[in-house]
């Protein structure tokens, strides 16, 4: 073998040494943090299901009354009933994309010493249904706040808050005969990028009619 011979083969033999390291890592990748990647998506899903059991644990949250049951009555679908008075602690949620909320329940109460604040507050982009009961924030905070969209056909949301808006969502519809009412001095309804108000609906701030366009 000669000396020739011998330079050309060490480039060689190191470029079947990265083409090895290469391999090896996509195999770990593929074998190792792939499933892992899958297990931790699968673990912070927040189906209907678990929505629904979120809620079956609220109980009272800190009042009286009837404690709030939520059960799955379609695909990706939960509704939620009961009656609560004089909550402390505020229902916070966390909701896939596709998942539907259907409210039918009545929340009363000021979660002003709760770290959760809003009275509802929803993590992630579901869709929450309103179509009856209330839910009303006596506290300085809202009644509302998600990531996602909120539709109202019925019930009253309603806050009592002097700077903040009872609704904060993403996108908010109201129609029917739902009610938006912020009672406080310098309150607001709604903030949202889009806001749709149709059919004898009523959206109202410090007292008075809000105009929406």
């Amino acid at each position: 073998m000669t000396a020739e011979s011998i330079d050309m083969e060490e480039p060689n033999m190191k470029m079947v040494i990265k083409l090895c390291i290469a391999f090896a890592f996509v195999i770990f990748i593929a074998e190792v943090l792939f499933p892992f990647a899958l297990k931790l998506e699968a673990a912070n899903a927040r189906t209907a299901e678990n929505v629904a059991e979120a809620i079956n644990d609220y109980g009272l949250g800190g009042g009286t009354g009837t404690p709030l049951t939520a059960s799955i009555t379609g695909r990706n679908e939960v509704t939620v009933d009961g009656d609560i008075s004089g909550a402390t602690i505020g229902l916070s949620l966390e909701m896939d994309p596709d998942v539907r909320l259907i409210w039918k329940a009545s929340l009363v109460g000021n979660t002003s010493g709760n770290p959760h604040y809003a009275m509802i507050k929803i993590i992630g982009r579901g869709t929450m249904e309103i179509t009856g009961g209330i839910i009303s924030q006596d506290g300085i905070y809202n009644a509302i706040h998600t990531d996602g969209s909120v539709l109202l056909s019925g019930g009253i949301v309603r806050a009592t808050s002097e700077r903040n808006h009872t609704i904060v969502a993403g996108a908010v519809e109201v129609s029917g005969d739902a009610q938006v009412l912020s009672s406080g001095a310098g309150g607001m309804a709604i903030e949202s990028t889009s806001v749709t108000v149709s059919d004898n609906a009523l959206v109202m701030a410090e007292g008075k009619p809000v105009e929406v366009d």
